[in-house]
């Protein structure tokens, strides 16, 4: 096993609006490698990428009395291994070659607020097929479409302050990859 800390994924939203109960907003984020790098070792699979990732998404959001339904989707671009991520070849095709989509749906409800329980999926396809040591790496975009789902509450001590705590199973189990998480999570929204 393996100890240290993760990378990082600093994560900004923009309000686009809302009208009768469904909300939209545009969202952009990356993978700060600060932790291990997984094309080099295996053992930081659900833990670490190592490498950096930029993304560019969509985030939906739809109130039902007491409940919200989310829903998103995104391009990720990743570096590739042993790859300059940041140069002027950012987009050409064989840079592209490493990059993956994701979508994702949640539903949480608000009738214990401040406890809020919510379940997610989201699954992610890589764009472009290839065959390369690195599309078997055990991790999200690499050479299967994980299926992970998610049961977790959350306390909020404030609108935007919560500590909580999750339970995730992956359905489509494949050896070597991570098939199950337990964590904690906390947010500071400012």
């Amino acid at each position: 096993g393996v100890s240290g800390a993760g990378d990082s994924h600093p994560y900004l939203r923009w309000y686009i609006g809302g009208v009768d109960g469904c909300h939209a907003a545009a969202a952009a984020g990356m993978t700060v490698p600060s932790g291990g790098d997984l094309y080099r070792n295996v053992d930081w699979a659900g833990l670490s990428l190592g490498n950096w990732e930029l993304f560019a998404g969509t985030l939906f959001r739809y109130d039902i009395t007491g409940v919200t339904v989310n829903w998103s989707c995104r391009y990720v671009f990743r570096q590739g291994f042993d790859e300059s991520f940041f140069s002027s070849r950012f987009f050409a095709p064989s840079r592209l070659r490493n990059d993956y989509c994701s979508a994702s749906a949640s539903v949480m409800s608000a009738h214990l607020y401040p406890l809020m329980m919510y379940a997610a999926v989201s699954a992610s396809a890589r764009v472009w097929k290839r065959t390369s040591p690195q599309d078997e790496l055990p991790a999200e975009g690499c050479g299967f479409i994980p299926v992970p789902v998610s049961l977790g509450v959350r306390w909020f001590f404030s609108s935007g302050v919560y500590l909580g705590v999750y339970w995730t199973e992956e359905l489509a189990r494949r050896n070597g990859y991570p098939s199950r998480s337990i964590g904690s999570s906390f947010s500071i929204l400012f």
